[in-house]
């Protein structure tokens, strides 16, 4: 929810005003299951692969009047607090490669290995110039 995150900026257009601070850290991104709301989809073209991809424009509210068609796909929420493999597995692989890839699964998948132990390994990684 960084005040330049994309996520920020569409949740702001969404919602039709901007994040106090405060908002922007007690946010639950959670509530936004169910909550019917227009997407406009871009699609381009991938410079290295050539492939075309799509990706959200922007987000925005229903207009007055308009009716929300039924939902299609069942909603479904995978967290770390509470990992359900078989929800996990039911991805797309480009997804599951994504989430295998990030510090929370491997800490998740290794309970030895801890965040904060990765993270400190990065920062020395990158130098030991920090002034405290």
């Amino acid at each position: 929810m960084h005040e330049k995150a994309t996520l920020r900026l569409h949740l702001e257009t969404w919602r039709g005003k901007k994040f106090t601070e405060e908002e922007s850290k007690s946010f639950d991104v959670t509530k936004l299951l169910k909550v019917p709301c227009m997407i406009n989809v871009v699609h381009k073209v991938s410079e290295k692969s050539g492939k075309t991809f799509a990706e959200i424009g922007s987000i925005s509210p229903l207009m007055k009047g308009m009716v929300c068609p039924e939902q299609i796909n069942e909603t479904s929420l995978l967290c770390y607090d509470d990992f359900n493999e078989q929800l996990f597995e039911s991805l797309p692989d480009f997804l599951k490669d994504k989430i295998k890839s990030s510090v929370e699964y491997n800490a998740m998948m290794n309970p030895s290995t801890s965040i904060l132990k990765h993270v400190s390994e990065t920062v020395s990684q990158e130098g030991d110039d920090l002034p405290f």
